[in-house]
């Protein structure tokens, strides 16, 4: 009974245009996010809002259309043996097109991003570690930077010091410092 309503409700084309929609907008959505990260991260840009239209534009925008190129063709409806409504299984080419492809390269690039990310961060890391080792009166400082976020943040960070005149007087104190 549940088979023939969707079918002849038309309920399977709208079940359909959802799921494309929806799951085609969610992989854009993360490749924005990852392309703002990589802004502010690297590129060091404070200003994400003068880029939201374009990412609403590319996150919305390109799966409705393809919601509508698909909508149009007929190529809505029900796919396969079971009750499941996306692109009719004849036409791989269009499934190729609109989905497969898009979250391919959509996942290419964003593993690209991430690991540019990461590789920076990891870069900076060291950096720091090396520009930590700080040396005055007689004592030797390490500064352990927690770097939680590279965006201009306040980070906590630990100072050990260590006399080496005396016999190892340890303090521990909370220094800010903005990352910039």
């Amino acid at each position: 009974f549940f088979y023939f309503f969707i079918i002849l409700t038309g309920t399977c084309m709208f079940v359909a245009f959802l799921q494309q929609f929806c799951h085609l907008s969610s992989a854009l959505w993360i490749l924005c996010l990852s392309i703002n990260q990589y802004r502010g991260i690297i590129l060091k840009e404070a200003n994400a809002e003068k880029y939201e239209i374009y990412y609403h534009l590319l996150s919305w925008g390109f799966p409705f259309l393809t919601c509508l190129i698909l909508w149009g063709t007929d190529d809505f409806g029900v796919s396969g043996d079971f009750i499941w409504c996306w692109i009719k299984p004849n036409r791989n080419a269009m499934r190729w097109g609109v989905f497969h492809v898009p979250l391919l390269i959509v996942l290419l690039v964003v593993t690209i991003i991430v690991i540019l990310i990461v590789r920076h961060l990891e870069v900076t890391r060291r950096e720091a570690n090396r520009a930590s080792n700080v040396q005055a009166n007689g004592h030797r400082f390490k500064i352990n930077a927690l770097l939680l976020s590279e965006q201009r943040n306040v980070v906590a960070n630990s100072i050990t010091s260590t006399n080496f005149n005396s016999d190892r007087n340890q303090c521990a104190t909370l220094l800010h410092v903005e990352v910039k």
